[in-house]
């Protein structure tokens, strides 16, 4: 089950690379709208985790290097 952490991306390509990465170090994420976006920050795509690993989740992107907004872990 996922809850409301995830990480944002400004496109739906620097979505899919991110998702990609992930499953390489076998991290699951569900790929979706950001239903929370702040104004002026396009598209607003994210990929939902499990909020134990979203910390390792974004590290595994920014090493990367794929473009994000940052992450949000979430409330519970």
């Amino acid at each position: 089950m996922y809850t409301k952490a995830y990480i944002k991306f400004s496109s739906v390509t620097h979505a899919q690379l991110a998702r990609e990465a992930l499953l390489r170090q076998g991290i699951r994420s569900v790929m979706g709208r950001n239903t929370n976006p702040a104004r002026k920050q396009g598209c607003n795509y994210a990929l939902y985790v499990d909020r134990a690993v979203i910390e390792k989740a974004y590290s595994v992107v920014s090493l990367n290097r794929i473009k994000n907004m940052g992450y949000e872990k979430g409330e519970g």
